[in-house]
């Protein structure tokens, strides 16, 4: 059986990684965005599809933990729109949000944007 490589759509993607290299965002971790303007890779694309702040799933106040994760309407939205193809979206968020927090159990420290735009332009 053969596992189809999920790709990202190529505008999305693009927008994605031109925003987490900007610089307009300062880099937070373990929520989307936090009361000091910073996000995590996932809040990023979050606010550039439009999504961060519309709704309780995104209330930057409420966010921790695993709500700090997008929530399955926000993919949808992508979906809907043809953003995401052959993505199995819950494992490539828990991926993402790994990358960007790091794990201090295991001892890996967190990605940087620039390194994380450069995962997702290669595997997405």
């Amino acid at each position: 059986m053969t596992t189809k490589q999920p790709k990202l759509d190529k505008k999305l993607k693009a927008k994605w990684i031109k925003a987490l290299l900007s610089g307009d965002y300062k880099q937070g971790k373990g929520i989307l965005k936090n009361k000091k303007g910073e996000y995590c890779c996932l809040g990023v694309l979050a606010d550039i599809c439009g999504k961060l702040g519309k709704s309780n799933q995104f209330d930057t106040e409420k966010a921790s933990g695993e709500d700090a994760l997008l929530s399955t309407s926000l993919f949808s939205f992508a979906e809907e729109n043809g953003f995401l193809n052959n993505i199995e979206h819950s494992k490539v968020e828990c991926l993402l949000a790994e990358m960007n927090d790091g794990d201090k159990v295991e001892g890996r420290k967190p990605f940087t944007f620039k390194q994380i735009a450069a995962w997702i332009r290669k595997n997405l």
